[in-house]
């Protein structure tokens, strides 16, 4: 897994390489504990293929998305 750091005017960390949708709950979960509605940004080619799968993921762990 690579992380790499967004240094955008709130900077964030971006995670990238295979089973890391597996680490999505567990950051959430860290970075905003009191979380319960969580939206799913993605583009036309990433949705079809990772979509479905994160919000069953998120969907599972309580979140409505």
């Amino acid at each position: 897994m690579k992380i790499i750091e967004i240094n955008a005017s709130s900077p964030y960390r971006a995670f990238i390489g295979r089973g890391v949708s597996s680490l999505l709950c567990d950051a959430i979960l860290e970075k905003c504990p009191e979380a319960k509605q969580i939206a799913i940004v993605s583009d036309d080619n990433v949705f079809p293929l990772y979509g479905e799968k994160t919000k069953d993921r998120l969907t599972a762990a309580g979140y409505e998305t």
